[in-house]
């Protein structure tokens, strides 16, 4: 019983603290198999995107055949895309990066914006903070928008050669902002080009853990142990005299 009780204690500290100093990052954490990716999601609208092993049906944009995600393979249908890239085809486009292209007027027009989504498992706080920036200059822009529930907390446009490449993005930084377990933080791209086109962008989105608000069941339950632990203690210590008292 006394290390049930114990053991109830610890698990208990646990879960307060489960959360403590975790860290997501898009790029640390990508898969390109597995879509929702734990607290990711990257969608097409609200659909979450399919993974296409070779990617091919962009290479009339300079987008390399590898690994994405995207509605389909096929042209005039494979936008919005989101790919980690494995080469480095430019200054701004390095292997590593997180890539997107925005769905445009020519592609999947109508079909929903591209954005990625991160759930919050947890009650606390949480430092937000991304990067995104242009990838080429061929006269295209982006809008993007950072929002916490449908409420919008930054905004900024990426205009092709605006000066916005990988070494001076558009960057947005919240700290110690308060979420709840299923808060949504979504980061949305959409075409601000003059003829409508999509465009392609690099991205950083990264959400570090500050502090933890515990579930009021997690309370009661630490409680709840500590209150029978100092109950056996007492009983163990008023039961001790009159086991040494036989002794002599």
């Amino acid at each position: 019983m006394f290390k049930k009780i114990v053991v109830g204690c610890v698990l208990s500290g646990a879960a307060l603290g489960s959360w403590a100093g975790a860290i997501w990052d898009l790029a640390a954490d990508w898969s390109d198999t597995i879509n929702p990716n734990g607290a990711w999601a990257l969608n097409q609208g609200s659909t979450p995107l399919t993974n296409i092993p070779d990617f091919t049906a962009a290479d009339t944009s300079g987008i390399p055949a590898q690994p994405a995600w995207a509605p389909s393979n096929s042209l005039g249908n494979f936008l919005p895309m989101w790919m980690k890239a494995r080469a480095t085809v430019a200054d701004s486009w390095q292997v590593g990066d997180v890539l997107v292209h925005s769905t445009g007027r020519y592609n999947s027009a109508g079909s929903g914006f591209a954005n990625v989504t991160w759930t919050s498992p947890f009650s606390g706080t949480a430092n937000v903070s991304g990067a995104l920036w242009e990838i080429r200059d061929i006269g295209r822009a982006n809008v993007w928008t950072l929002l916490h529930n449908g409420t919008t907390l930054a905004t900024g446009t990426l205009v092709d050669g605006g000066g916005h490449g990988r070494i001076n993005p558009q960057t947005f930084a919240f700290s110690s902002l308060a979420v709840s377990a299923g808060d949504v933080l979504t980061l949305k791209l959409d075409s601000a080009s003059a003829d409508g086109a999509g465009e392609l962008a690099g991205v950083n989105f990264k959400i570090a853990q500050i502090s933890v608000v515990p579930e009021p069941g997690t309370y009661l339950l630490m409680l709840a142990g500590v209150a029978l632990l100092a109950s056996v203690l007492r009983r163990q210590g008023s039961a001790r005299p009159a086991s040494e008292s036989r002794l002599h």
